[in-house]
């Protein structure tokens, strides 16, 4: 308990200085907590600003701690910014954030035991999965929607963990047969876990995918990890994702968000050499698209202005957003 507090106020502390800032992300190993590290480095060494980067534990709880000025920047998906940023639930008020960059596409992978006998969503039937996370809502919104559709609320035996890690311990002790995980394409924690436990991923047939989405948080597409991604993956496994999204505190000074953005996108390979997904992290990719979760951080739209890519298409969605 000791050591919660003072992790709290050491956060509280970084938010108000000016030299020095908190990146909250997910769990130690899992991509965003590789990504977030890297990007912390390129941030202090070629931005000129330290910045620490801590395991809060969900897009969720990573928001939160920036509405509570406990963070300054975070790595969030955009199933979580767009609930933060309307105060929908989990969110009890709306919360003031603003986007820097836009990243890879993160989802929920559906692993089990290899030795249970499920092989599709049908067989968890009288099972008993990691399927809630208090910090991560959309792991929930996933696992409740899925066995809505296949009629298995209520007949299968549906345990929270924590974090990632607790999720996949259990996995490998065989206290549970099947553990919803958050997840991108080539995730290191899955490759983990698939190569620490006999495994497999659970495939979601094309036409139950498409209903899945059509009853999940707006947003959503699909993305595919290529056959053999993972131990024992034999098949493309398909899986329903949202974009990751470097955001800041609408606080966070315009100069600030200015530096942070452009030494990221300049030292892009930085990014890449940490993981994969780092290729992904682009202006290309920010700005693709024309609709939005939350509002650009102005900051951000600087350097956007000053490589050409910021349209009049862009500048209207920011204008709707702000004053909704």
């Amino acid at each position: 308990m000791i050591a919660a507090t003072f992790l709290l106020n050491a956060l509280e502390v970084s938010a108000q200085d000016g030299k020095a800032l908190t990146l909250g992300t997910s769990s130690v190993g899992s991509t965003y907590y590789t990504l977030s590290v890297a990007m912390g480095n390129i941030i202090t060494k070629e931005g000129g600003t330290n910045v620490s980067v801590v395991a809060v534990g969900g897009a969720d709880a990573t928001l939160r701690a920036i509405g509570d000025k406990k963070s300054d920047l975070g790595m969030v998906h955009t199933w979580a910014l767009y609930k933060a940023y309307a105060g929908a639930a989990p969110f009890k008020t709306k919360l003031n954030v603003r986007a820097l960059l836009t990243g890879q596409a993160t989802g929920n992978c559906l692993i089990a035991r290899a030795d249970r006998g499920i092989k599709a969503p049908a067989d968890l039937a009288g099972k008993t999965i990691v399927g809630e996370r208090p910090a991560l809502k959309s792991v929930d919104e996933y696992t409740y929607t899925l066995l809505d559709l296949y009629g298995l609320r209520g007949k299968v035996k549906v345990k929270a963990t924590a974090e990632t890690r607790e999720a996949m311990q259990a996995l490998r002790q065989g206290t549970v047969d099947a553990v919803v995980l958050p997840c991108g394409l080539r995730a290191p924690h899955i490759m983990e876990l698939m190569e620490s436990v006999a495994s497999v991923p659970i495939d979601i047939p094309e036409d139950k995918m498409k209903q899945l989405l059509a009853k999940t948080t707006p947003g959503a597409v699909t993305a595919t990890n290529p056959p053999n991604t993972y131990k024992g993956q034999v098949k493309p496994y398909t899986i329903p994702v949202y974009q990751t999204v470097l955001v800041a505190s609408a606080h966070l000074s315009d100069e600030a968000a200015y530096k942070i953005t452009k030494v990221i996108v300049e030292n892009q390979k930085a990014l890449v050499t940490a993981h994969p997904t780092g290729r992904a992290w682009t202006l290309g990719n920010t700005l693709r698209s024309t609709s939005f979760a939350v509002p650009f951080h102005p900051g951000a739209i600087r350097y956007f202005r000053e490589k050409g890519v910021w349209k009049d298409a862009h500048a209207e969605t920011q204008k709707r957003l702000l004053t909704k």
